[in-house]
Order: structure tokens, then C-alpha cells, then sequence
């Protein structure tokens, strides 16, 4: 009769470490190889497969991977939203820039990559104490204006702190601090289609846009730059074919220096030049004058002031965005323009600026201060 074989205990416990100890090695040089794909092999920087884990799409990742250390490092420990990939890609961007985009990008809402590129450009340190920076068009070149304004401004007439710092920015941004037809400077015409043109920034009594052309007699009369009527008539063409008897006319555009004082000093001596200056703008003060500006109404010979009441001027405001134009001096921001409202002056920008625009509740004075500027 065979004996049975007797058990060693501690050679069994030998065995199952020495086992054990096996897969150890085993489970950590496959985690060495996958995280291998995530670190490059010379200098553990963070890979593509880290972004792509992330969310990104194959070709972000390889943009991103090429980002240096730091950067990359803040970038992956923020959950992608519409603005993370533009933003880590911008021009000069570092990690506290990032982190500073993204702070404000949860602070504020709805902004967009050009959102906070130029609140990053314009803001400075972020301060706590500093009600103004709750306002999303802070810009902190401002501040001393701001406050000097504010001095000057009762809080309880508004109904909220909110809308008092948004009234103080708003006016010290399109420099309705300051006084009309006094503290201007020159229009910075290499701006092209989006140069400003208003009581503080003057266009010279000699310029002439050197592309003016014609208007096609079935859209108006007049001149306009001649890279803006593309634009212009298929805007004027939607309008119409949008709905029967629907109709639209160009019934001033460019105006010269010279036009325009003849007009303005008519305006003067009918009105007196307190009452001129709500409504007509100075010679080389004027939108006109850059060949980008037109009144429009609905038909030849039409009064400005009986467009507001056809339906073409509500479809105008709905869709000019969409060819490039906008309403120049929409009704409530009399104190930010300086001129009464005028549903009939379109000015145009170009596509990208105006569908930009259309999103935001500001006029084209505080949107070039804070974007273009």
C-alpha cells in the first residue's frame, strides 16, 4: 500500500507567491506598455492617446500633443467644452491664460471662443473687490473711467446693481464719458469693413472710398463700395421674394464730406444744432461717409421715419446678420450711440463680425472697443 504524500505547507505558500509575484510582473509590464502609449517613450510627455481619451477627436489630439509640458498638463485636467480646443490653440496661450479662460468661460454665459480671447486680452488680473469685472465687457484700461462715471451716477435709479455696472461700462466703453465732437481721434480706416465711425472717431474731410460704385437702379440710387453690394441685393432679394408686395429701396448711401455739411448745417438752421446733433452726424462724423453705411426703406420716395411700420424693416432686423449688415442704431441705446433710433441705417461688417453681433445685446461702439479695438 502506497503512502500518502505529505503536504508541506510552507512549500505551498512558496509556490503561490512565487505565482503571484509572476503576475505582478506581468500586470505591470502591461501597464508600463499602455501607459506608454499615453507618455512618449524618451520624455514621458503627455501623448495623443490622452487627449483622444479625453474626447478629442484624433486630429485635435495630435495639435494638442505638440503643445509644451505645462500647457498640456493644465489642459487635460479640464472636461472638454466648445471652447477647450480653440482655446488651448489660441496665439501666445499658457497654462494660467487657460485657466483663466476657463474660469470665465463657467462664470459667464454663453461665450464663445472670441468671447474670451478678448475678455483675456482685455480684463487683467481678475480682483474680487472690483464690481466692475462683474460686467462680461470689463476692460481694465477703463477702470479709473469707471469709476469717475459711476461717481457721478445714482445707483438707485437702476434697478439693479447689475444693470448700474453694465450702464457705467457700456458708456465709458463707447466713450460717452467723454465729449461729442471734442475728444475724438482719427478713423482707423485700415479696419476696412470694420472701422469705426461715430462722434469720437472722425473720417478726413478728403476721404474717398476707392472702390465706389453705382447702385443698381432696381435696389436705389447712389454709390456704395463696390465689395458690399453682393451682399446688399441678395439681402434686398430675400427681403422681397420672402413674402407677397414685400419691397425695399437704397435710398441713401455713400455721402461725401461735403454732402454731408450741406445736410447737417440744413439740419441746424431748421432745428438748431442741439436738436441736429440727436439725429445727423456731424461732416466726417458720419457712417455715410466710409461707403458702408445706406437707409433703407421700403419703396422710392418713402419717409425714413414710416419704414419702421412695414414688415420689411421688422424682416431686416431678423436677417440682416445673415448678409454681412446690421442695425447701426437700434431703439433703446440712444445714450450709447448719441442719435435717436433709426430702423432704416444698416452698416455693414461682413458676415463673421455680424452673425457674432446679432448674439450680443450691445451696439457696434462698445463691440469695437471691446472686440476690434
Amino acid at each position: 500500500m502506497a503512502q500518502r504524500r505529505k503536504i508541506h505547507p510552507e512549500r505551498v505558500l512558496t509556490v503561490i507567491s512565487a505565482f503571484l509575484f509572476v503576475l505582478c510582473i506581468i500586470y505591470g509590464a502591461y501597464l508600463y506598455i499602455d501607459m506608454s502609449d499615453l507618455l512618449s517613450f524618451d520624455d514621458h510627455a503627455i501623448s495623443e492617446r490622452a487627449f483622444v481619451e479625453l474626447g478629442y477627436s484624433e486630429d485635435e489630439a495630435k495639435e494638442l500633443a505638440l503643445l509644451d509640458e505645462e500647457l498640456k498638463s493644465t489642459i487635460i485636467q479640464y472636461p472638454i467644452n466648445s471652447i477647450s480646443y480653440e482655446l488651448a490653440l489660441a496665439d501666445g496661450m499658457n497654462s494660467e491664460d487657460y485657466v483663466h479662460g476657463q474660469e470665465l468661460y463657467e462664470r459667464f454665459d454663453h461665450l464663445t471662443i472670441r468671447d474670451v480671447e478678448a475678455m483675456l486680452e482685455k480684463r487683467g488680473e481678475e480682483d474680487p473687490d472690483n464690481i466692475f469685472q462683474n460686467d462680461r465687457y470689463y476692460i481694465a484700461s477703463n477702470q479709473e473711467r469707471y469709476e469717475a462715471l459711476a461717481s457721478t451716477l445714482n445707483e438707485e435709479n437702476y434697478i439693479s446693481e447689475e444693470a448700474y455696472i453694465r450702464s457705467v461700462v457700456e458708456l465709458v466703453n463707447s466713450e460717452m464719458d467723454t465729449i461729442d465732437y471734442v475728444d475724438y481721434v482719427e478713423a482707423d480706416t485700415s479696419k476696412d469693413q470694420t472701422m469705426l465711425v461715430n462722434k469720437h472717431h472722425v473720417l478726413d474731410q478728403n476721404y474717398v472710398p476707392d472702390n465706389l460704385v453705382e447702385i443698381d437702379a432696381n435696389y436705389g440710387r447712389g454709390e456704395l463700395r463696390s465689395d458690399i453690394l453682393e451682399d446688399l441685393y441678395q439681402m434686398m432679394d430675400d427681403c422681397v421674394n420672402s413674402k407677397e408686395d414685400m419691397s425695399l429701396f437704397v435710398t441713401s448711401p455713400y455721402r461725401s464730406y461735403v454732402t454731408q455739411e450741406n445736410l447737417y448745417n440744413n439740419y441746424v438752421y431748421s432745428y438748431g444744432q442741439q436738436e441736429a446733433d440727436t439725429f445727423s452726424a456731424r461732416p466726417g462724423f458720419s457712417e455715410h461717409q466710409s461707403g458702408l453705411a445706406v437707409d433703407i426703406v421700403a419703396y422710392e420716395g418713402q419717409a425714413l421715419g414710416d419704414f419702421a411700420y412695414y414688415e420689411e424693416c421688422e424682416w431686416l432686423k431678423s436677417h440682416a446678420s445673415e448678409y454681412g449688415f446690421i442695425l447701426r442704431y437700434p431703439d433703446g441705446k440712444e445714450d450709447v450711440t448719441g442719435y435717436q433710433s433709426e430702423p432704416w441705417h444698416y452698416r455693414y461688417v461682413g458676415k463673421e463680425i455680424s452673425t457674432h453681433y446679432a448674439s450680443l445685446d450691445i451696439t457696434f461702439d462698445e463691440y469695437y472697443a471691446f472686440y476690434l479695438s
